[in-house]
């Protein structure tokens, strides 16, 4: 008997060294396999927020200085239309909060890909995700709508003093005027 649960035993041991081996060999692919998706993983993260913070960012900065200048048209309107400076009040606010987003969410790349300390003071150092909107983040519409009154005043104060600066001028040329030619008339009658 003794040879046969030798035979049984070598049997066991070379299934278990063969099952060890498969393990193995399964190991291996899954940490191959583990290892090829963490490297893509990171390498698309990190070009998703390369993109987010540098042509998404620009996008994002000329589509909102867009809609600015379109707020900034209206408030040196005449006439002031307070309902078409409350919609692009809102939709510059808007744009501000989605440019704020951005900025936030692709701040990520300083945890990515850091950038290297200050080399003067050896601080570390972040991005800034150039989007804009900071400006008008807080914007209201009364202080949108104070400042259209305000500029409509000064464009209007501006205007009148230029007209009466052109009154002046004309009177004044016109006495000028006048009096030389009484002085002219005067002279020849002598």
């Amino acid at each position: 008997m003794p040879a046969k649960t030798s035979r049984a035993a070598d049997r066991i041991a070379d299934e278990l060294a063969e099952a060890e081996a498969r393990t193995n060999r399964l190991r291996a692919k899954a940490e191959a396999i583990n290892t090829a998706v963490r490297e893509e993983r990171d390498r698309a993260e990190l070009s998703y927020y390369r993109i987010k913070a540098t042509k998404v960012a620009t996008e994002y900065r000329n589509g909102h200085n867009a809609v600015a200048s379109e707020l900034e048209a209206l408030i040196t309107a005449d006439p002031i239309d307070a309902s078409a400076i409350l919609a692009k009040v809102i939709e510059v606010r808007d744009s501000a909060a989605r440019c704020g987003a951005l900025a936030a969410h692709a701040s990520r790349l300083d945890y990515l890909s850091p950038l290297p300390p200050n080399p003067n003071s050896g601080a570390a150092q972040a991005r800034t995700v150039p989007v804009g909107g900071e400006r008008y983040k807080n914007l209201t519409f009364t202080q949108v709508l104070d400042a259209a009154i305000n500029a409509r005043a000064e464009r209007i104060r501006r205007q009148h003093l230029a007209e009466l600066q052109a009154e002046a001028a004309s009177e004044i040329s016109a006495a000028v005027d006048a009096a030389r030619a009484k002085a002219a008339s005067e002279i020849s009658d002598k």
